[in-house]
């Protein structure tokens, strides 16, 4: 994490101005020479000629910035359970069924940031099952406890879950595409109405 953004920012004119050296190069092998040194290629690829404009446009992976949000809401959860509700977690999450194919899966409470992605999307399955068998407002923390909340809580990772399943399906139809823009868009509105997610 020591990149020198102020060192590095023009790295595009660096790139192109490498670049016209390597063009300027009287034969092909002296071309490869220098461009094996600056670890560029001679010929633009196929797709070279499509632009990005870093003002509109974002790099977006879906596995990551849907693994990142279930990991937030992961932690956001376990942070307002008091421990009898962490303990009452635990006991549920060692006895809910899990299909054979998982690998075991290490105390999501203590290690959910060292898990990977496939796991915590896993994980997220879970949540609405292993809630609803055992949360009630004597399980989380004092100063945030309400039934109501409670009841959104679980509603909150149903909805969370099934916007990952259709995040991830195979074929995406035009409803599944609408479904899905649904799913978020009441995922988000149930962010907002429960206060204490950020507690």
């Amino acid at each position: 994490l020591n990149y020198n953004h102020i060192a590095n920012a023009r790295s595009h004119y660096q790139t192109k101005k490498r670049l016209l050296e390597i063009e300027c190069q009287q034969t092909q092998i002296e071309k490869e020479h220098l461009a094996t040194k600056y670890g560029l290629i001679t010929s633009p690829g196929p797709f070279s000629i499509l632009q990005w404009d870093q003002h509109i446009q974002s790099p977006q992976d879906i596995y990551h910035s849907m693994g990142g949000k279930a990991r937030t809401l992961l932690n956001a959860t376990f942070n307002i359970l008091n421990n009898g509700g962490k303990k009452a977690f635990i006991e549920h999450w060692k006895t809910i069924e899990k299909p054979s194919s998982w690998s075991r899966l290490l105390n999501p409470i203590r290690h959910c940031q060292s898990f990977m992605f496939s796991d915590v999307l896993k994980i997220s399955m879970l949540m609405s099952f292993i809630l609803r068998r055992f949360l009630n407002s004597n399980h989380i923390k004092k100063e945030i406890s309400s039934t109501k909340q409670t009841k959104q809580l679980c509603i909150l990772w149903a909805v969370e879950a099934k916007v990952l399943k259709l995040a991830f399906s195979t074929t995406m139809t035009e409803s599944t595409y609408k479904e899905l823009q649904d799913s978020l868009r009441k995922e988000h509105e149930m962010l907002i109405q429960i206060s204490f997610i950020d507690s």
